[in-house]
């Protein structure tokens, strides 16, 4: 995180962002909820593995939306942040989008009493950081 007056307003912003994007990969969870009772009568036995392959999708969109959405996941476009790397003149690689994300799948922003911390920590595992992006 910055280390400027703005960096609580940065750290609500990112915490919202982590859980904007989580209520966007829920919706095939929520689409296979609406759709059960019609989906049972079809996959009789292997129901369980129907579950098992909704989460793994949602999981997957997870980890992969900053790729996808170039950078900035809907919910960081939202309240208008970026990643950067700590490096100058650096892009942030690939892999670093999906090991933050998987940390913020570690560390959900519902469970933790210290949040500035887990991000203060993901940022230096990940060597980046956020910012504002106006």
């Amino acid at each position: 995180m910055t280390k400027n007056n703005t960096s609580d307003d940065i750290i609500k912003r990112y915490k919202k962002s982590i859980i904007f994007d989580s209520f966007i990969c829920m919706f095939p969870e929520i689409i296979f909820g609406i759709l059960f009772p019609y989906l049972k009568n079809v996959f009789h036995n292997s129901i369980l593995l129907v579950f098992f392959l909704i989460g793994t999708i949602s999981i997957v969109i997870y980890l992969f939306l900053d790729i996808v959405f170039l950078g900035r996941s809907p919910g960081m476009r939202l309240y208008k942040l970026a990643i950067y790397k700590k490096e100058q003149n650096k892009k942030v690689e690939l892999f670093k989008y999906i090991h933050r994300r998987f940390l913020e799948l570690t560390i959900h922003s519902f469970f933790t009493k210290s949040f500035d911390s887990k991000c203060n920590y993901i940022d230096k595992i990940t060597n980046t950081y956020i910012d504002c992006n106006f």
